[in-house]
C-alpha cells in the first residue's frame, strides 16, 4: 500500500478541481458571450477580472500540486517515483500561464 502524504490525502483533489475551472472561466466564458451573441444579447465582461479569474485558479492548481511534495510529519521514508524535473514542473507551467 502506497503512503501518501497527509496534504495530498486533504487536497489531492485540488490542482485538477482547479484546473477545470481555469479551463472553464477561460473557455467556459467565450462560449457564454458567443452563444449570447447569436441569441442577439449583449455582454460584456471586464478583461482584467476574468483574467484574474484564471489567473487564480492556475495559481490553486500550482498550489494543489505543490502540496503533494510536501513531506508528512512524523517523517516517513517515502520513495519518490518521479524523476526529478517533476518537481519543477508545476511552477515552471505555472508562471508561463500567468504571463
Amino acid at each position: 500500500m502506497e503512503h501518501k502524504p497527509p496534504a495530498l490525502q486533504r487536497f489531492g483533489w485540488l490542482p485538477g478541481v482547479a484546473t477545470i475551472l481555469a479551463i472553464a472561466a477561460c473557455y467556459g466564458t467565450v462560449l457564454v458571450i458567443t452563444a449570447l451573441s447569436l441569441l442577439g444579447i449583449t455582454l460584456v465582461v471586464h478583461e482584467g477580472v476574468w483574467a484574474g479569474a484564471i489567473s487564480v485558479f492556475a495559481l490553486l492548481a500550482v498550489v494543489g500540486m505543490a502540496l503533494g511534495y510536501l513531506p508528512s510529519w512524523p517523517p516517513v521514508h517515502v520513495q519518490k517515483e518521479a524523476p526529478p524535473w517533476e518537481e519543477i514542473r508545476a511552477p515552471s507551467l505555472g508562471g508561463a500561464c500567468l504571463f
